[in-house]
C-alpha cells in the first residue's frame, strides 16, 4: 500500500529535508483525505502484490513464454492505470493537500507516468503548495527529465573505449542500441550481465548492439569485470564514477539502467531487463 513515509526514505529525501512548512508524518496520517485514500487503494495494492508474486513463482520456461508474460504484464499495467486514475482524481480534488504533492513525487520516482502528465498535475496544485521548496525542486526535476523522455531524440555523447579510442553514441545510427549504465562494483549490474550476454549473442546479427557505459573509477577493475563477465561488445567510460558525463546527461541516479534507442536515434524504452528486454527485441527484430 502507498505510504507517505516510503517517499521520504526514497530518492526524494533530499528534496523533503530542504522543504519548509511541511506537515509532520503524524499530521499526514491523521488527515481524513489521506485515510480515505489509503482505504480506496488497499484492494488495488493487494491485487498488484498478487500479480507480482504470481510472476515471481513462474519457472524459467514460463518466463520465456511471450504470450504468458504479456498477459500478466497487461494485467499489471491495467491495475497500475486503475491505481493512477484514483491518484489523479485525488490530486485534482485536493490541490491544496501536501499529500497531492507527495503522490506526484511518488509517480515521478516510479518512472511509470508520463512526465508531461506530472508537469500538468503540478500546475494544478494550489499556490500555497507551489511555494514549498520541495514542490519547486520537484517541478525543476520533472522539467529536466522531459529532455530524455521516451519518444525524444537521444542526446549524443562521446567517451573513450577500453583502448582509449573515442566512441560516440551517434556512431551506432542504423542499429538498435541498448545503452547500458553499469559498473564493476555494482552487484545487481553483475547479476544482470549474463542476461545481456545472452541477448547480445541472440540479436547481434539483427541490427542490434549494446553500448555499455561504466560508472567505474578504477580502469583495472572495469576491464577485469568486462573480461570475467564475457561482455564482447563496445564499452566506454570516462572513469569519473557518479560524475560520468554520459550518466549526468541522462540523469542516471541508480544502476543498472538502460535505454533502448532506435536506428534513427529515438529513445524507445527505458530500463528493460531479462525476459522483458528479450520479448521487446523479439518483436522489433522479427
Amino acid at each position: 500500500m502507498i505510504k507517505i513515509q516510503l517517499f521520504i526514505t526514497g530518492m526524494l529525501f533530499s528534496l523533503v529535508t530542504v522543504s519548509q512548512n511541511m506537515p509532520s508524518q503524524d499530521e499526514i496520517e491523521k488527515d481524513e483525505d489521506y485515510i480515505n485514500l489509503q482505504k480506496t487503494l488497499a484492494p488495488i495494492e493487494k491485487k498488484l502484490a498478487g500479480i507480482q508474486y504470481e510472476y515471481y513463482k513462474y519457472s524459467d520456461a514460463q518466463k520465456s513464454d511471450k504470450q504468458l508474460v504479456k498477459k500478466i504484464k497487461d494485467r499489471f499495467d491495467s491495475t497500475i492505470e486503475e491505481r493512477d486514475t484514483i491518484l489523479f482524481k485525488f490530486i485534482n480534488r485536493c490541490p491544496g493537500s501536501f499529500v497531492s504533492l507527495m503522490l506526484i513525487a511518488q509517480m515521478h520516482e516510479e518512472e511509470r507516468t508520463n512526465k508531461s502528465t506530472l508537469d500538468s498535475l503540478l500546475n494544478t496544485l494550489s499556490p500555497n503548495i507551489k511555494k514549498i521548496e520541495m514542490c519547486k525542486a520537484l517541478a525543476s526535476d520533472i522539467k529536466a527529465s522531459l529532455v530524455n523522455a521516451t519518444g525524444t531524440e537521444a542526446k549524443d555523447f562521446k567517451q573513450p573505449d577500453i583502448r582509449g579510442k573515442s566512441v560516440k553514441l551517434s556512431d551506432f545510427r542504423g542499429k538498435y542500441v541498448l545503452v547500458d549504465f553499469w559498473a564493476s562494483w555494482c552487484g545487481p549490474c553483475r547479476q544482470e550481465n549474463p542476461n545481456l550476454v545472452k541477448i547480445y549473442n541472440k540479436y547481434k546479427d539483427k541490427k542490434f548492439t549494446i553500448l555499455s557505459v561504466s560508472l567505474d573509477r578504477d580502469k583495472k577493475s572495469w576491464l577485469t569485470a568486462i573480461e570475467k563477465d564475457n561482455m564482447r561488445w563496445i564499452h566506454v567510460s570516462d572513469l569519473k564514477f557518479w560524475q560520468n558525463e554520459a550518466a549526468l546527461l541522462y540523469r542516471i541516479r541508480t544502476i543498472p539502467q538502460n535505454l533502448l534507442i532506435s536506428p534513427e536515434g529515438i529513445i524507445l524504452h527505458k530500463n528493460l531487463h531479462g525476459t522483458e528486454l528479450n520479448n521487446i527485441l523479439s518483436e522489433i527484430l522479427k
